[in-house]
């Protein structure tokens, strides 16, 4: 598969799960007597006299000079989600394994790799210090995951009772602390790459910060009722009318839920903003990657969640997911106004999506 992608002609790039192997501005390839593949003209150098890519007979391709083979980043990758399938898999109160039925081992699974998947593409495009990239990692996941939904037991006590938040904000604790450290360890930015060759991103005066917050307070609050009348309620009064009328009974105090939403907005930019000064995609792409990593969290929450009918689970998915996914653009399309996630040298621009953007190049 790599031999055919290198042959699709000049400036392919390819990335495999990691930041070590990536291939840029690509001659065409021709072969020698001995089997090795060269770039034609170059005797055996790439652009700008980089090492070409050869291959021994009998041999896979492979990078002269790599830390590694090009299977490692994707076994890291692996083990990765596994680590966190089996982190998600114990209750650290009881110090036991959680349901073991079928649908709840898939459904951990599948929140294993999409959120490994995700936070392991973002933190190939961030820089700066590991410890404080880890934290900001740890920030984002057990507040979208954790702690935020654990304040639903004010309102909601029969859904979200005490001992259930409170277990909650436990476990993430170590399921957030125990990922993140791991995730950058293995795929954050390496001491040789630098510092950020931005660190004015999303610097601002407070009164731009206040306004800036006050709007998305209330743009998160129009897409919480937004997609819960449009979107939860329809898919649950359809797939169960009898669970979901028991689920609105036992809303507590709906004024509260509804004025806590600024609140939740707010508190959850705060959790991101440092990861996204430690990016170096621009405006665009940044605005991606944080829609999808919220939608894909808030959605992991929804899989995870034990104790709701399979018609309600079905709802509450659609309706977060797609709520968190269109907050997440919008928050950083706010934030950005004015030029404040302006591209950096050497971060990414261009025509594209996530991940296929050439770099910027100083001139």
């Amino acid at each position: 598969m790599i031999d055919s992608f290198l042959r699709d002609g000049p400036n392919a790039s390819l990335w495999l799960p990691g930041r070590w192997i990536q291939v840029v501005s690509v001659v065409q390839l021709s072969e020698t007597s001995d089997g090795r593949e060269l770039p034609d003209g170059n005797g055996g150098t790439g652009p700008g006299g980089a090492p070409a890519l050869t291959r021994a007979p009998g041999q896979g391709p492979g990078i002269p000079g790599a830390p590694w083979p090009v299977s490692l980043p994707v076994a890291l990758t692996i083990a990765q989600a596994s680590a966190l399938f089996v982190l998600l898999s114990i209750d650290y109160g009881s110090l036991s394994w959680r349901a073991n039925s079928i649908e709840a081992i898939l459904a951990r699974l599948l929140a294993a790799a999409l959120i490994s998947a995700v936070v392991i593409v973002l933190l190939r495009y961030s820089r700066g210090s590991r410890w404080v990239l880890a934290a900001a990692v740890f920030a984002v996941v057990y507040g979208t995951m954790y702690l935020l939904p654990a304040t639903e037991t004010t309102y909601v006590a029969s859904v979200v009772p005490l001992s259930r938040a409170v277990g909650m904000v436990a476990n993430g604790l170590v399921i957030a602390g125990v990922f993140s450290v791991t995730a950058v360890t293995f795929f954050g930015p390496r001491p040789s790459e630098g510092e950020h060759p931005n660190p004015s991103r999303l610097r601002m005066p407070w009164r731009e910060w206040r306004t800036k917050l006050l709007e998305l307070a209330v743009v998160w609050t129009l897409l919480f009722i937004l997609f819960g009348t449009l979107v939860y309620g329809p898919i649950a009064r359809a797939l169960d009318p009898s669970g979901y009328s028991s689920e609105q009974a036992s809303v507590t105090n709906a004024g509260l839920a509804l004025l806590s939403q600024p609140l939740w907005a707010i508190a959850s930019v705060a959790l991101t903003v440092p990861w996204i000064r430690a990016l170096t995609l621009d405006a665009r792409d940044t605005a991606l990657g944080v829609g999808v990593l919220y939608g894909v969290l808030i959605g992991a929450d929804m899989l995870l969640a034990t104790g709701m009918s399979a018609g309600l689970q079905i709802g509450h998915l659609a309706e977060s997911v797609g709520e968190s996914l269109a907050f997440g653009v919008l928050a950083v399309w706010i934030l950005q106004l004015h030029g404040r996630l302006s591209v950096p040298i050497g971060g990414t621009s261009g025509t594209g999506v996530l991940g296929l953007r050439q770099p910027v190049i100083a001139r």
